[in-house]
């Protein structure tokens, strides 16, 4: 497990050694027995947190828009997606011009939830007709007595 240097405590080393995991994490300065760790892997640590960085980026992502865990997962796909893009086409795309494309696609996302909703909503409509005859009078109160 890699950690920052700030949980570099001996209990939480212990904790990690008896879950039968590697403490990858570099001793403070001041440690008196200070021990070795993978410096490669640890500088792997970086990496991530600048994933999440990256990803953060996304408006939608940061401030949890979506209310369907499903939805969320999809769009942090949609965004790792895009973070590849970026990445293959870095020497060629400015800042702006991320941040641009990266808007563009989330207002295509939001057309294409838009445009999925009105469909399921047509089909919920297709399938249920609505109240039979006499039931939406009942409901407003302006059902009329049989004659007897």
């Amino acid at each position: 497990m890699i950690m920052d240097r700030a949980y570099e405590g001996d209990e939480t080393r212990q904790l990690l050694l008896c879950l039968e995991m590697q403490p990858v994490v570099p001793p403070k300065i001041n440690r008196l027995n200070p021990w070795e760790y993978d410096r490669e892997l640890y500088k792997k640590r970086n990496e991530v947190e600048r994933l999440f960085r990256r990803l953060k980026a996304f408006r939608r992502i940061f401030s949890r828009f979506e209310k369907l865990d499903l939805m969320f997962i999809a769009f942090i796909h949609v965004a790792l997606i895009c973070d590849a893009l970026f990445y293959l086409t870095r020497g060629s795309m400015d800042e702006a011009n991320r941040a641009a494309t990266a808007e563009k696609i989330g207002r295509e996302i939001e057309l294409l939830r838009a445009k999925l909703k009105t469909d399921r909503n047509i089909s919920q409509k297709s399938q249920n007709p609505g109240p039979a005859k006499g039931e939406e009078e009942k409901k407003n109160g302006n059902a009329t007595m049989p004659k007897v």
